[in-house]
């Protein structure tokens, strides 16, 4: 989704979320735990970065869990322009750290 239409949805978690023109915001990526530390999650990365190039987006952002390091794998793929710990992203039962990441396609 554009960052324009993430900017709503992330209005309560996250202050400092300022959308970009030309910004892509990936809403959930996830692999299977049966399936993960087998290049699928890089994979999927690159294929959306492919993607969303070609219809003009310029760069991507995320919120990243750090669980399992999840934030730092998917770091390796992007071109990061931006990367920040953001606190009380999710409700108070779930508190979990997460990055936001935002890079070049």
């Amino acid at each position: 989704m554009s960052e324009n239409e993430a900017s709503a949805l992330l209005d309560s978690s996250d202050a400092l979320f300022t959308p970009q023109k030309h910004g892509a915001y990936s809403y959930s990526e996830a692999i299977h735990p049966d399936f993960q530390n087998h290049g699928i999650g890089s994979l999927l990365l690159r294929e959306t970065k492919f993607f969303i190039a070609r219809i003009g987006y310029k760069t991507l952002s995320a919120h990243v869990r750090r669980k399992n390091g999840w934030d730092t794998k998917r770091e390796k793929g992007i071109s990061l322009i931006e990367k920040r710990l953001v606190e009380n992203f999710w409700p108070l039962h779930m508190q979990e750290p997460v990055m936001f990441q935002h890079g070049r396609v």
